[in-house]
């Protein structure tokens, strides 16, 4: 029963990610990806197979150009936020992902 469930569970992005994107993939391994835009959504599935992905834009705005070997090692973070749906009923509260790159 817990397999059907985790299927049903929706994450709704309320907010994007400032430093990248999120895509959603036809397959794990596929080359096609959909931009996700606010108010689109993916599921539990779609996390476990490995559909959802996090590209970073890679801008460095702030960063000198003497100091690249810091930047290659510097990690990144990022976050988005989004609500979770059963399918029928939406959550009241909001959660926050944060992403290390």
């Amino acid at each position: 029963m817990w397999f059907v469930l985790y299927r049903q569970v929706r994450y709704i992005l309320v907010s994007l990610p400032s430093q990248g994107i999120l895509e959603l993939r036809s397959t794990s391994s596929g080359a096609s990806a959909a931009k996700l835009s606010v108010g689109d959504s993916f599921s539990q599935h779609d996390i476990n197979t490995g559909r959802v992905t996090y590209v970073h834009n890679n801008n460095h705005d702030d960063d000198n150009d003497d100091d690249d070997d810091d930047n290659e090692r510097r990690t990144m973070k990022d976050r988005f936020v989004f609500r979770l749906s059963n399918g029928t009923n939406m959550a009241d509260s909001q959660h926050e992902c944060e992403v290390e790159v």
